[in-house]
């Protein structure tokens, strides 16, 4: 599933390519998927195609809710009741951010309007200028300290996973309700 306009770029790699919009609904592997509003800018400079912002909710044992790239919202509310994992954004490309991004506080925000049960962050720390990472490790990694800290002061009951790259994230279906995390 791909934006509506983004097919072009994938179309002859992957054998299946769905555009979608907001609010269109695909079955994908007996997995219900859901295109939900993002807030960011859907124009890929300098040649790239034009097309939506957009965030995915899937449902199958589990509801998850994959935000992409995207800013706080109001619409989030709407999106998070049952929500077992949030997969969220907490920074963007390199140690600034532009506007369509959650910073930690942000994304921690996002947090009491989604209420899941866990929560896991994303895009952070990855794309950085070359050799920055190496001469300011403390700016690389300082998005998910922060981000814990303010998940864990405006959202406490929701679960921080916090997974190194290569970490698998479990999700069992417990008697409590609460799903269980297990790196490997």
């Amino acid at each position: 599933m791909v934006p509506a306009g983004g097919g072009r770029l994938l179309r002859g790699q992957f054998a299946d390519v769905r555009e979608v919009a907001e609010g269109d609904r695909v079955s994908i592997g007996g997995l219900g998927v859901a295109a939900t509003p993002a807030r960011h800018s859907g124009v890929r400079l300098p040649f790239g195609p034009r097309g939506p912002a957009l965030g995915y909710v899937i449902d199958g044992e589990h509801r998850l809710y994959f935000a992409g790239d995207t800013d706080i919202f109001a619409g989030m509310q709407r999106i998070g009741p049952g929500l077992d994992v949030a997969i969220l954004p907490i920074g963007g490309w390199g140690p600034s951010l532009r506007g369509g991004h959650m910073d930690p506080a942000r994304a921690a925000a996002a947090l009491t309007l989604l209420r899941p049960r866990s929560v896991m962050a994303i895009h952070w720390g990855t794309l950085w200028p070359i050799g920055l990472s190496r001469l300011r490790r403390d700016l690389f990694e300082a998005p998910l300290r922060t981000f814990v800290d303010e998940a864990a002061a405006v959202a406490p009951d929701v679960r921080v996973a916090v997974l190194d790259p290569g970490d698998a994230l479990e999700l069992d279906g417990s008697s409590d309700g609460w799903s269980t995390f297990a790196a490997r």
